[in-house]
């Protein structure tokens, strides 16, 4: 069987005694609050029309202080009230405050570290997605190393002596033609030091005299081999 709802307590509707609850209230928490919050704290044991009113009356007596922030009003014990602490009790106090900064410090760096982290994550492809690029890759990986297969059974294959005999060849090249440079450098160098004009117009004229001998062995005309 279903069980029975609890009764709610009654609502204290003496302004008096509203007035003490509040005032106990208010001053083992030692903060401000308007009359809702007060209202809802309370669990609604004093009526919202009662809290208004006792709030007010204690406010008038002087047993607690108003203050006015637009249309709202707030409610607290007043300070002079307050037991005075010690100068062991002052620090004890200032120790846990240090410490608590200490501790905020440590997790705002935690926090800052852990939303790097989740940056880092958020920005890697998800299973998914890693998966479908796998699976484009594997297919590109497929076609080419079809088509290499179709290049190696229809064209011809070098073998080593092949390969060999033309690196031979293009290093005789590359080693004539190193010398042939340094020749040509040699006899520019040695006409400069009788040449009666800057070094820059004596190559632009040479250049332009090997550009005519190379002309001339293309066309037939003029067999010597260029300098350069």
């Amino acid at each position: 069987m279903p069980q029975p709802a609890a009764k709610k307590p009654k609502q204290i509707k003496d302004e008096k005694a509203a007035s003490k609850m509040l005032e106990e209230y208010l001053l083992r928490q030692n903060r401000p609050y308007n009359a809702n919050d007060l209202f809802a704290n309370l669990h609604e044991a004093i009526s919202k029309t009662v809290v208004g009113r006792a709030l007010a009356a204690s406010a008038e007596a002087g047993r607690l202080r108003e203050k006015t922030y637009g249309k709202q009003k707030i409610y607290f014990v007043p300070q002079t009230d307050m037991d005075k602490l010690s100068k062991d009790e002052l620090d004890a106090l200032d120790e846990e405050l240090d410490q608590l900064r200490k501790t905020h410090m440590e997790l705002t760096s935690t926090v800052s570290a852990l939303e790097s982290e989740l940056s880092k994550t958020l920005a890697e492809p998800t299973t998914d997605e890693a998966d479908k690029t796998l699976a484009e890759l594997q297919a590109e990986i497929m076609r080419k190393q079809a088509k290499l297969k179709g290049l190696r059974d229809d064209g011809e294959t070098m073998t080593e002596a092949d390969r060999k005999r033309i690196n031979d060849k293009y290093t005789k090249f590359l080693v004539e033609w190193k010398k042939r440079r340094r020749l040509a450098r040699d006899i520019l160098d040695q006409i400069l030091e009788g040449y009666p004009k800057p070094k820059k117009q004596l190559y632009v004229r040479t250049s332009v005299l090997l550009l005519l001998r190379n002309f001339g062995s293309l066309g037939g005309n003029d067999k010597r081999p260029a300098l350069i």
